[in-house]
């Protein structure tokens, strides 16, 4: 009888602990698909309006200064620029408490939190923090068709979001990692004016596209640091 009821408490102690990763988990995804829904939404309709008006010399130069090979520090820093007077996120490198590039990467990101209800109506807090960031490859690049002049920007996309216990404890994070082989891009489309046409239009983007890579989930990513429950 004693062994039976021991094993009743381990189970009923597994359940419990698989039951509130569970809803860690769960709470989790919600706040990072809350923030990547406001991410895209806002790189797909503000950013992409504010890019618009982005003068085909200073697009040309954000791969110039780039560097010819791009150097990481030189990809970062114009990424920096395009975002920190164009995109209508926090500027800014990723968050210290969230570090997990080596060197820092550029970027642009929003912080979103909430509550959320639990098992037996208990409140759990949430929060996430998403972003665009630098990608490691490949490189910036202008080309010039013949009929239309271009710019492609890589970009990668970060995501974290936690969740605190009723108790105000740490119980999870969920990571959102975009493959680097895969980046997402910032292209700029301009017309390809003969030399002798002079006109505003020329150097005004006749179409803006902001594309955010996919990416995978990992919990509890060991890379990752908490910060303080807001």
């Amino acid at each position: 009888m004693g062994a039976l009821g021991g094993f009743a408490i381990e189970g009923q102690i597994a359940g419990s602990a698989s039951r509130d990763q569970l809803t860690a988990q769960a709470i989790a995804e919600l706040g990072l698909n809350t923030g990547m829904r406001v991410l895209t939404d806002t790189a797909h309709s503000a950013f992409v309006t504010n890019l618009e008006t982005v003068q085909d010399s200073r697009a040309q130069g954000w791969v110039t200064n780039s560097g010819s090979t791009c150097t990481w520090s030189g990809v970062t820093s114009q990424l920096s620029d395009l975002l920190s007077h164009f995109a209508p996120l926090t500027p800014g490198p990723v968050p210290d408490q969230v570090q997990v590039a080596s060197p820092q990467a550029s970027a642009g990101y929003v912080r979103i939190w909430n509550t959320a209800r639990g098992p037996g109506n208990e409140g759990y807090t949430w929060e996430a923090v998403v972003g665009i960031a630098s990608a490691p490859a490949p490189c910036p690049s202008w080309q010039d068709t013949g009929t239309a002049r271009m710019m492609t920007f890589p970009i990668n996309t970060f995501a974290f979001a936690w969740v605190w216990g009723p108790e105000g404890q740490l119980v999870g994070e969920l990571t959102l990692s975009p493959p680097s082989q895969t980046p997402g891009a910032i292209l700029l489309t301009y017309p390809d004016c003969p030399t002798y046409f002079s006109s505003p239009a020329c150097h005004v983007p006749t179409s803006v596209q902001v594309s955010l890579p996919a990416g995978t989930l990992l919990w509890n990513d060991p890379n990752v640091n908490a910060p303080t429950m807001p």
